[in-house]
């Protein structure tokens, strides 16, 4: 079996999470990339069939869960 039918499905639901994070956040692919990873095409190239080391999928996702959406909405409307 060859990697790439491992690595593909694998990455297409990474994609997906971050997807619905920066849909519920309000924010693009690119700016969670810039935000997490310093990569601002990091998700251009992930869905052009790239690949993604698994120490950058944990770092984004560390990010995701370190700025959850609605605990940022809540601390904009507290000001």
């Amino acid at each position: 079996m060859s990697d790439t039918v491992l690595i593909e499905p694998l990455i297409a639901a990474f994609v997906a999470e971050c997807r619905i994070y920066c849909q519920r956040r309000g924010i693009s692919l690119g700016t969670l990339g810039s935000y997490a990873a310093s990569n601002s095409k990091l998700f251009q190239r992930l869905e052009a069939k790239g690949e993604c080391e698994l120490r950058t999928m944990r770092k984004i996702r560390e990010y995701m869960q370190a700025n959850p959406p609605n605990a940022i909405r809540n601390r904009r409307k507290a000001r």
